[in-house]
């Protein structure tokens, strides 16, 4: 289930339309790995989601010999909702002085502040999604690279100079996308791997849709997402990893819906217009979130790719 498909604010005489809209817009904008998050709704605050099973098949016995003991016990995620969002309030004197604006009367006042704070919202979750961690913040959850599998990366080691080596690039993200059960849904790189694939590697990136129609680049058929930057400006895939520290990585996935990469929440973005809380006219913007890699497989991560 996408994001935007779990529900709404769950009290009456607080939703304001127009308000969640344009902030739904911009979420989506701003944070596109949303188009590619799979949810499940929970009740409560906490749930515990059976893990990939680690059951193992396939051997030889002798004739008259029983196949070895093989037991296996179920494992559990650990889910506990963490509160995202925050809130934006306009000062009710902005609006005694464009009271003649007609361009700008409240409502257009409050919508124009609150697309831009929409934004940042949009660029924090998806930096949290792949770099958030519980370290000294239990507020938080571990994001994609704090919950790294063992095994799950390889190293390019070498730079995006030459033809030569953008297509060494283009083969461990092909084989990245087939390593993955079922076959990846979204590859994250910085904008600078994605500039350096569309200008050296002509041919190795194709322009599609994905499923929500939106029109992405993409390889082997799999979505290529902007990882894009946080509202600080820090990148969410820096040039700032490796021995050297001067690379950057690119993050192959799938989510599913409480399997792979799976994200959990209740009634899913909340928004409530809360009127005038003197002096500021305020809104609201939450939203419960966790999530677990629940198979192991489901994540590869292509690291050392460094700067030119």
């Amino acid at each position: 289930m996408k994001f935007f498909d779990l529900g709404n604010t769950p009290e009456t005489g607080q939703e304001n339309q127009q308000q969640r809209s344009l902030i739904s817009a911009e979420l989506r904008q701003w944070c596109p790995l949303l188009d590619y998050m799979e949810f499940y709704q929970i009740v409560g605050s906490a749930d515990k989601p059976l893990k990939d099973s680690t059951a193992t098949g396939g051997e030889h016995r002798d004739l008259n010999a029983p196949f070895p003991d093989n037991i296996v016990d179920p494992d559990y995620a650990d889910i506990a909702l963490k509160i995202f969002g925050g809130k934006i309030q306009v000062d009710d004197a902005h609006v005694r002085r464009h009271a003649g604006d007609k361009a700008l009367a409240l409502a257009t006042l409050r919508l124009r502040e609150m697309k831009k704070w929409a934004r940042r919202v949009g660029q924090n979750l998806q930096y949290a999604v792949v770099n958030n961690t519980t370290v000294g913040d239990t507020r938080r959850w571990d994001g994609m690279l704090a919950s790294l599998p063992a095994g799950r990366t390889t190293s390019l080691s070498d730079t995006l100079a030459t033809d030569d080596k953008v297509k060494k690039l283009v083969e461990k993200i092909a084989y990245a996308v087939s390593d993955i059960p079922g076959g990846a849904q979204f590859i994250i790189m910085d904008s600078g791997v994605r500039s350096r694939l569309s200008t050296l590697g002509m041919g190795y990136v194709q322009l599609g849709m994905n499923e929500l129609g939106t029109q992405v680049r993409s390889i082997e058929n799999v979505p290529i997402v902007i990882a894009g930057y946080s509202s600080s400006g820090a990148r969410v895939l820096p040039w700032t990893s490796g021995a050297g520290a001067n690379a950057t990585k690119v993050i192959v996935g799938r989510s599913g819906e409480q399997q792979d990469i799976a994200f959990a929440s209740n009634v899913g973005l909340v928004v409530k217009d809360l009127g005038l809380i003197d002096p500021h006219w305020t809104t609201k913007v939450e939203f419960d979130i966790d999530m677990e890699i629940l198979s192991d497989e489901s994540i590869y991560v292509i690291d050392e790719i460094q700067a030119s």
